[in-house]
């Protein structure tokens, strides 16, 4: 059965924490550009920390299917793009677009966050 299922990703997206790391401890401040690249991203689903919608009355094999076309379970592909006008990046996760707010730190230049929140849409 097709179906056009909605994932909520503003709590669904922990496995950006790897993103923290990127940042290095160089004196000299890098140009953000350096994370302009594609990425191939493994995370898996271990609490419920975020929600799935549209599943209510679902069989098991339907949630299955859903959760193994996510990209939170298994491999996926990230593209960063940096935008210049405005000091953020254009995520994209398997072709799926999200606006990304970058932070310096403070106290280091090369360690930053990288904040992502949208909805992801996928059919099963």
């Amino acid at each position: 059965m097709d179906r056009s299922q909605i994932i909520s990703a503003g709590a669904i997206l922990p496995a950006l924490g790897f993103l923290s790391i990127l940042g290095g401890c160089d004196a000299d401040c890098d140009d953000p550009t350096r994370l302009e690249s594609r990425y191939s991203v493994f995370s898996n689903v271990t609490d419920d920390s975020w929600t799935l919608t549209g599943m209510e009355g679902a069989d098991d094999a339907e949630r299955r299917a859903l959760l193994e076309s996510l990209f939170v379970n298994g491999w996926s592909e990230w593209i960063f793009e940096y935008v210049p006008g405005d000091g953020s990046f254009q995520v994209y996760i398997d072709g799926h677009p999200y606006p990304a707010e970058y932070q310096q730190s403070a106290d280091n230049c090369n360690a930053f966050s990288l904040g992502i929140s949208g909805t992801y849409t996928t059919e099963i």
